[in-house]
């Protein structure tokens, strides 16, 4: 323990000497390569990108979509700059003295039923009342399928899941088709799904939690100040147009 904290700490300090470096340069230049999920890029990422390349037409930024899986390691060996990431807050936080994380925004997590299903009446349900349901998720060894593991569980109960996927639009389009329920936080909600009926979870509190990641020591350099500013923007844009989680979904999806 005492060697991976010392690696860590000469880790920092390379990454603060590096930052120093960019900072003495002439304004915000160079390369930050950045990363986030796919509803994060759409919804955060792609419009900081866009008003950074406005302000800073000498800072070269390289984007990848990747799922926090991937990222985070791929941050930590270097690959990447700045990943936007998440954690569900039924999950356990996963620290790592490497990484410096923001907070970018806290939306809540609703239940997505197919339009016909007994209990798609307008009302929020009961995770407890679902018990016998396919329940649409996400690939193995994700956070995406552990958060539905971690609620059903709660209401006492294994959930059944034989159909996985790692885009929410194919498993929107999975329970509209009547295969199953998902659990879909709002930034997923781009489109209309007339055969989907989106309600909130009355037993339990759902939440999933956006983050902007970087490796300790980093964030003086100008590039990636830059890259968080950009995000913490566009995330405040985000969060004025998503609900509270005590009230009704999106009537609207958030864009």
């Amino acid at each position: 323990m005492r060697l991976v904290a010392n690696t860590e700490r000469i880790l920092a300090d390379i990454e603060r000497a590096e930052a120093d470096i960019a900072a003495a340069s002439q304004g915000v230049v160079g390369r930050v390569r950045v990363s986030a999920f796919p509803t994060g890029a759409r919804a955060l990422l792609v419009p900081a990108l866009g008003d950074l390349q406005a302000h800073y037409p000498n800072l070269r930024v390289s984007m990848v979509d990747l799922e926090p899986e991937e990222s985070l390691p791929a941050l930590k060996q270097r690959d990447l700059d700045v990943v936007v990431t998440y954690e569900w807050g039924l999950l356990p936080l996963l620290a790592d003295k490497g990484v410096e994380r923001e907070k970018l925004l806290t939306e809540p997590v609703y239940l997505a039923l197919p339009v016909g299903h007994r209990l798609a009446t307008g009302g929020a349900v009961a995770l407890a009342d679902l018990r016998d349901e396919e329940w649409i998720v996400g690939r193995d060894s994700t956070s995406m399928l552990d958060l539905v593991v971690a609620a059903t569980r709660r209401q006492g109960y294994e959930p059944r899941t034989d159909f996985h996927s790692m885009d929410f639009q194919v498993i929107l389009a999975a329970v509209g088709a009547g295969l199953g329920v998902a659990l879909v936080p709002p930034l997923a909600l781009i489109g209309s799904y007339p055969n989907v009926a989106i309600t909130r979870v009355s037993d339990l509190a759902i939440d999933r939690v956006i983050w902007a990641a970087v490796r300790k020591g980093s964030t003086a350099n100008p590039g990636i100040s830059a890259v968080l500013a950009a995000l913490r923007a566009a995330a405040a844009d985000v969060a004025e147009r998503i609900p509270a989680p005590a009230a009704e979904p999106p009537a609207e999806p958030v864009v």
